[in-house]
């Protein structure tokens, strides 16, 4: 016959095992469904840097040539004023449609370059004026090899004085900045 004791005793000794192992268990679900939590923000946030690229990699060229117009460098010449106009526009689109996919910082840098490079809200039904002059001591807009100038162009400039070359610089170059921290890049050269 079995005493008490030895009951207890063998209790104990299958317990024990069967204690571990159920929170051995436990404990792998926990930490599965921690793991799968974790994979499936680092999927969504993957996801959002490859639209964050998507967006910067339809934008950047066009802003590009809107930075070279402003600043009378590299491809100017070959860019007409409704062009410059429909570059704003296009990019318009593309950014205030992934406004809530881009962080502010890049958001508010763009609005800051756009602000630079365009008057808006004139008259109703007029587009955003262009903030540079039709001369400069780099060059006439009017006379491009490139084109011919329509007259009716001219009223496609803002009046009112440009921005520095230096505001546009660093208002192009804080977007770039922005654009790269928003997917992950550091920036090197600050080390």
């Amino acid at each position: 016959m079995w005493n008490s004791l030895e009951v207890v005793k063998l209790i104990v000794a299958f317990v024990g095992p069967l204690t571990i192992a159920a929170t051995a268990a436990i404990t792998a679900i926990i930490v599965n469904r921690r793991l799968k939590r974790i994979e499936e923000a680092q999927w969504r946030n993957r996801r959002v840097i490859d639209k964050r690229i998507e967006i910067y990699d339809a934008v950047a060229p066009p802003l590009n040539d809107l930075y070279c117009y402003l600043l009378w460098v590299g491809n100017w010449q070959e860019k007409t004023p409704p062009e410059i106009v429909a570059i704003k526009r296009d990019a318009d689109r593309r950014i205030f449609i992934g406004q809530y996919i881009l962080d502010d910082e890049t958001f508010r840098a763009y609005q800051a370059l756009m602000a630079l490079a365009f008057r808006t809200f004139n008259d109703p039904g007029t587009d955003a004026r262009i903030r540079s002059t039709l001369s400069s001591p780099l060059g006439d807009r009017r006379a491009s090899r490139f084109f011919a100038w329509n007259e009716a162009w001219t009223a496609m400039f803002d009046t009112a004085p440009p921005p520095s070359r230096e505001e546009v610089q660093a208002a192009y170059l804080a977007l770039l900045a922005a654009f790269k921290r928003s997917i992950g890049l550091q920036d090197h050269s600050k080390a």
